[in-house]
């Protein structure tokens, strides 16, 4: 989710790194370690769920509303990589 360990093109791998800055502001108990390990939503809501005890609805409601505005700048980076010719998608 954050760029780690991806086969993504480095248009999109570099758009999934510049979301750490924001997703830290969100969540400032987020580490870079906890980062390297988020890969999917539900592990950031798991995350997000136990740092902040609140419920695991609560958690995704946070997630989900994030997420609409990462997946719009995850689909510019990808659109803007395959213009530009650069390789695997994400």
């Amino acid at each position: 989710m954050f760029g780690y360990n991806s086969d993504a093109s480095t248009q999109v791998l570099a758009a999934r790194r510049a979301e750490r800055g924001p997703a830290h502001e969100r969540w400032p108990f987020m580490t870079s370690l906890d980062m390297s390990a988020v890969h999917n939503e539900l592990q950031l809501a798991e995350l997000i769920k136990d740092r902040r005890s609140v419920s695991l609805a609560a958690a995704e409601a946070d997630v989900s509303a994030w997420l609409a505005g990462y997946r719009q700048r995850m689909t510019a980076a990808d659109g803007a990589a395959m213009t530009a010719g650069d390789g695997a998608r994400a």
